[in-house]
């Protein structure tokens, strides 16, 4: 767990707040408070009862310095005039001096920490972006089975045509047109590479 300093962007005032994730509170605050000034704001990370105990002890010994006026949102309670930012940094660092058995590791500038998070954010979000488009779409949607059908058909229908031989004869005083397939040729092995169709072989 952590506690922060973070400072308005207008650098009025700044919040003490304790969080689990610096940037998922820092973007939720974001939306409500507007920017912050990264540069001049700070955490302290330590065990979940310390970090606890400390913001306890920073909104009581600051309580003069206290913003109260604000309308209701999340973090209202939090603000702090910035005339004692310098003052509680100090006391924080006091504290932590005097607890040698269990330091506060102090950051500041998180400005840093902040770009870095979006910075990885950005680039799993390409990575994601990039392998959606290298996926193999679903073969064959019915429109393009149907064009594939057509030039395997195409393509057979090549083979077939030069081997037929047209022909001509009377049957009962009327002119009949037929074609004559030679009997070497494989009519059935050629005409299944273009799909499924009916021919009839008298």
């Amino acid at each position: 767990m952590l506690l922060y300093l973070l400072v308005s962007e207008d650098a009025q005032k700044f919040k003490i707040g304790v969080a689990e994730d610096l940037f998922v509170r820092y973007l939720a605050l974001k939306k409500i408070w507007s920017e912050f000034n990264l540069y001049d704001s700070c955490i302290v990370e330590g065990s979940d009862s310390s970090i606890r105990r400390l913001e306890r002890t920073l909104h009581f010994a600051f309580d003069h310095w206290h913003i109260s006026n604000l309308e209701v949102q999340d973090g209202y309670t939090e603000w702090f005039e910035i005339e004692c930012l310098h003052l509680v940094k100090q006391h924080i660092q006091s504290i932590d001096q005097l607890r040698q058995h269990s330091p506060l590791k102090i950051t500041e500038n998180v400005e840093g920490l902040i770009s870095a998070r979006q910075a990885a954010i950005q680039k799993r979000q390409e990575e994601v972006k990039e392998s959606r488009s290298t996926i193999k779409r679903e073969p064959y949607s019915w429109q393009e089975a149907n064009l594939e059908s057509l030039r395997r058909f195409e393509t057979a229908a090549e083979d077939i045509i030069p081997r037929l031989i047209r022909s001509e004869m009377s049957i009962d005083g009327q002119s009949e047109r037929f074609f004559i397939i030679p009997e070497d040729f494989d009519l059935a092995s050629n005409l299944m590479r273009g799909g499924n169709y009916n021919f009839k072989m008298e």
